[in-house]
């Protein structure tokens, strides 16, 4: 751990020096961070399940095969 010294030279931890505000925005990075990682997650999941559609159920959901096949060729990173 690094230490950092006062001029009275009391040792203080840098930990205890930092804002409080620096780990409330690492919590919300981190929370943003696992909150698009289910959302690509689930938007991989919706493609391979529209790219196993068959004709007839493209037909009643009223997408063409082509657009499908565009939508399911999709990297799952791309909205």
């Amino acid at each position: 751990m690094a230490h950092i010294y006062s001029d009275d030279r009391q040792l203080h931890s840098v930990t205890q020096t930092r804002p409080r505000h620096l780990f409330e925005a690492l919590g919300r990075a981190a929370s943003n961070a696992v909150e698009t990682m289910w959302v690509w997650h689930d938007r991989a999941r919706q493609r391979r399940q529209l790219a196993a559609l068959t004709m007839a159920q493209l037909d009643d959901i009223g997408l063409s095969p082509s657009a499908a096949d565009f939508e399911a060729d999709k990297p799952f990173w791309r909205a």
